[in-house]
């Protein structure tokens, strides 16, 4: 029986923000694979394939295999991905909103593609960020596409997902947080047979992957099957895969090795308190003061509103925008509120409460008139609603001094056929961390002058270090480019 490997690593985007360590993550996957000599064909679109080029390779070569006893197809998708109607999509290099089932592959459509084969185990390891952003409320779903996936599809299988709601820093400067964990788990086992069960429970471990993001893992196995052998020669390929990078981009490894490391610079012995002074000095550069904060906030909202929504929507939108000093008066706003909640960061917020009213039946009892009643001392019991009262989340607010904490931008139509819509930019953030929340809302037309926004939309999150204003900046030009293509394919729907 066959063991096959499809591996897709796409970097280099025509319209979405590049993701330059996709490149160098699946070069590390497909050494790994072809060192273990365990895949008898491997299948490597590692060049920012096209969609329909990716498509045809991954049919030619499932039509290829299609008449073998497979034992294990192992596919490693590394990229951007985005949900759409209750599904996952990969998305390829030549992506666009306009052409989504063109440019994309469907989660479902693949699935069908290796069912046919009928291997007896799928292994999927998908390193994609949802098009660079979260959605507040989107774990759950992304987590039932890919249980139906597993169940519906496939005999056993396991599969590995990136981030259940992925950051915006979802890479490194050298791989993908996701991937580097992978590769780093096979190294971290005595035994010489790693399951695949081992390495899920290394990223779940993995204090790296965790300041990012969350991973998601699905099984439908045994905890039993085997992923690699570990040999030297896989063993001094990772090492000198990764320590590369690790080596150049180190700022101080001095902070990061024993207690009785010897400086390079004086060739002293570093006492204990002096390595925690250093560690704490170092770690202290990627915290911001008050007037950091304040300028670092200042720039994102410069650079938001002064970068261009593009030639089409200039064409048929005359577009305003105004800085708001105070939560989001919406809905949805309670959803940001039960987020912050949850969230371990020391966001610089504070939660407010409602009062919620709610019925119980509380008991009450009467006593009987009846000569018999008195004599036996019954009585009538009744259950009667009672109103109370409990606390809810219900809205939160800054707890520090900002700028401003949202930007409303309005699109206004210039033909009476196409839709108003409001976009909602908010943001939280801590000392060392900002979360931008956004979405666009399509405003319902009462009359030709009177509209309401119907709040149907999720929020979208991006995170950023404070510290870095490159960061940011391309933070705001990230969502803009989200929500010109969101509104843009919108208006395709429609005219279409």
């Amino acid at each position: 029986m066959k063991n096959l490997a499809i591996l897709i690593g796409v970097a280099d985007y025509q319209h979405l923000n590049k993701l330059h360590p996709c490149s160098r993550d699946i070069d590390l996957i497909s050494s790994i694979l072809s060192t273990s000599s365990k895949y008898e064909d491997i299948l490597l679109l590692n060049d920012s394939p096209k969609s329909n080029e990716a498509k045809d390779k991954i049919s030619e070569f499932i039509r290829k295999h299609q008449d073998s006893e497979i034992n294990e197809m192992f596919i490693y998708y590394t990229g951007h991905g985005a949900r759409a109607n209750n599904d996952f999509i990969y998305l390829f290099s030549d992506y666009h909103p306009q052409r989504q089932e063109q440019t994309s592959l469907r989660n479902s459509e693949f699935d069908s593609m290796i069912k046919s084969m009928k291997p007896t185990l799928t292994v999927k390891v998908v390193d994609a960020c949802q098009a660079g952003t979260e959605y507040i409320k989107a774990d759950s779903e992304l987590q039932m596409i890919f249980e139906k996936s597993s169940t519906e599809s496939f005999n056993k299988a396991y599969f590995l997902f990136s981030s259940s709601s992925a950051e915006y820093s979802t890479a490194l400067p050298d791989f993908s947080v996701f991937t580097k964990s992978f590769a780093k788990s096979i190294l971290s086992f005595d035994g010489k047979k790693i399951r695949f069960r081992d390495v899920m429970a290394y990223i779940s471990d993995d204090q790296s992957v965790k300041k990012y993001q969350t991973p998601l893992f699905i099984q439908q196995a045994d905890n039993t099957e085997i992923f690699l052998e570990l040999t030297d020669e896989l063993t001094d390929l990772i090492y000198s895969q990764i320590d590369i990078f690790e080596n150049q981009n180190s700022d101080n490894k001095l902070l990061e090795d024993n207690v009785d490391q010897i400086s390079e610079a004086n060739n002293e012995i570093l006492s204990p308190e002096t390595l925690l002074i250093n560690k704490i000095k170092e770690k202290s550069k990627h915290f911001c003061n008050e007037e950091e904060a304040q300028q670092v906030i200042s720039s994102f909202g410069d650079k938001i509103t002064e970068t261009s929504w593009g030639t089409f929507i200039n064409a048929v939108y005359s577009i305003d925008h105004k800085f708001e000093n105070e939560t989001l008066r919406l809905n949805s706003a309670k959803d940001l509120a039960k987020w912050i909640f949850k969230n371990d960061e020391n966001y610089f917020t504070e939660i407010i409460y409602a009062d919620e009213p709610y019925e119980v039946q509380k008991k009450v009892e009467y006593e009987e008139s009846s000569a018999y009643a008195s004599i036996f001392g019954r009585k009538r019991v009744e259950y009667q609603p009672v109103t109370q009262y409990r606390q809810v989340i219900n809205s939160y607010r800054l707890t520090a001094p900002c700028p401003f904490q949202s930007i409303i931008f309005s699109l206004d139509p210039n033909e009476e056929i196409l839709p108003w819509f409001k976009v909602y930019v908010t943001l939280i953030f801590s000392k060392s961390k900002l979360t931008l929340f956004y979405k666009y809302e399509i405003q319902k037309e009462i009359n030709w002058s009177v509209r309401s926004v119907e709040e149907v939309n999720e929020w979208k999150t991006v995170h950023c270090n404070l510290k870095n204003i490159i960061e940011v900046e391309n933070s705001a030009n990230y969502i803009l480019e989200d929500i010109i293509q969101l509104i843009t394919q919108n208006i395709y729907n429609l005219i279409e």
